[in-house]
């Protein structure tokens, strides 16, 4: 049974749809830290359920979040850490077939780039943007 699902194409912001796959999907798989990430991910998708066609949740670098931060409060939907996103990394290695699917190799790049420029000891925080540039894909 196929359905059709939004996502975005810019690495740096992910979809209600994208959030909601990683969570029914991909975090089962994860060894570690599985209900952290859980949690994290049930917070990043509540906060653009309701505006799920016209938001994204895009991963701020620390440095423009705190100017952002002084001038209209801090809108921070939760805490991420890199160990967060290395786990997520890895529960992508235990599914089948990950690289002849385009939403599993969509996601897995976009997490990838997140977790290189972690791993460079910077910090994001995950905040609701206003988004138009979704994209509509069939998956299975």
């Amino acid at each position: 049974m196929s359905r059709t699902i939004s996502i975005i194409k810019k690495e740096e912001a992910y979809s209600y749809d994208e959030l909601a796959f990683i969570l029914e999907n991909i975090i089962p798989n994860a060894v570690e830290r599985r209900n952290t990430l859980s949690q994290v991910f049930m917070k990043l998708t509540e906060s653009v359920e309701k505006s799920r066609t016209s938001q994204a949740v895009f991963f701020m670098p620390k440095e423009s979040f705190d100017i952002i931060a002084l001038l209209q409060g801090n809108n921070a939907v939760c805490e991420i850490k890199k160990d967060d996103i290395d786990a997520l990394s890895s529960a992508f290695d235990f599914i089948e077939n990950r690289n002849d699917d385009f939403l599993h190799s969509h996601l897995q790049k976009k997490i990838s780039v997140l977790k290189e420029y972690l791993q460079s000891g910077r910090a994001v925080y995950p905040v609701p943007i206003q988004a138009d540039d979704f994209c509509i894909v069939k998956i299975s």
